[in-house]
């Protein structure tokens, strides 16, 4: 399943502002050239936070490339995996975060949110 692109605002507005999903389980993944992949687990609220300040920053919320797989049809514990690309060139850091439907909403209705642009919101 090929990845789709997304924005900070577009997740604030999906996990904070109208929660239609919640973080299962967030994580950096470093993939340093060198050593074997890591990880390591971020907490969901501290992810929380994070995402909802990015989503207010001008300045720094597009520094991060966010993009997301609908992973409903073939998974048990979440729908959504987010990646966010930090552009870290010396370690490949990634923020991985694990998303679930929460009950009155739709998997196709949050895909519908994180496809928005500022053309169509």
């Amino acid at each position: 399943m090929k990845s789709k692109r997304t924005s900070i605002r577009n997740l604030a507005r999906v996990l904070s502002f109208d929660p239609m999903a919640q973080i299962v389980k967030a994580e950096y993944q470093y993939k340093a050239q060198s050593v074997s992949d890591e990880v390591k687990p971020i907490d969901t609220t501290t992810m929380l936070e994070s995402i909802e300040a990015l989503a207010d920053n001008v300045v720094f919320s597009d520094l991060v490339d966010w993009t997301y797989k609908n992973v409903s049809d073939t998974s048990n514990t979440e729908d959504f995996i987010v990646y966010g690309d930090l552009h870290d060139s010396m370690v490949g850091t990634i923020v991985v975060m694990y998303l679930r439907v929460v009950d009155g909403h739709t998997v196709t209705h949050i895909e519908n949110e994180l496809n928005k642009t500022i053309f169509n919101q």
